[in-house]
């Protein structure tokens, strides 16, 4: 019963298309994108804030195609940043720079961060 109906239980599954389930594969939605992944933890997050902003021009420099940065509601000295890549090598480049550890400690983040790069494999619109 259960193998014939979506997993929330609402359309039966094998009979729904991946377009109206809204799965598209990378594939499908024209490339991978990959991403930096940066885990902070400062000491003033309006200034790590600031340094963001002010930065958007190296990091377009670099191949960058976008950044956001993500606070911890309940500790506000840990932040998340992700910069966005049109593929793998660059944002390989770019966590494996000199400018991104420059950054990391203009940030004034003293922790052992290590960037990570990730790629995207699966769009799902809810």
């Amino acid at each position: 019963m259960f193998r014939d109906t979506d997993p929330v239980g609402i359309y039966p599954y094998n009979k729904v298309s991946r377009e109206m389930r809204g799965v598209q594969s990378v594939r499908e939605r024209g490339g991978a994108m990959s991403y930096v992944l940066i885990h902070h933890k400062v000491e003033n997050i309006d200034g790590l804030r600031s340094m963001f902003e002010e930065d958007s021009m190296r990091r377009r420099a670099s191949g960058s195609k976008g950044a956001r940065l993500f606070r911890d509601p309940a500790d506000s000295t840990l932040a998340v940043a992700l910069l966005e890549f049109e593929d793998v090598e660059r944002a390989q480049r770019f966590a494996e720079s000199t400018q991104l550890r420059e950054l990391i400690g203009w940030a004034g983040d003293h922790s052992d961060v290590k960037p990570e790069v990730i790629e995207e494999f699966v769009s799902l619109d809810a």
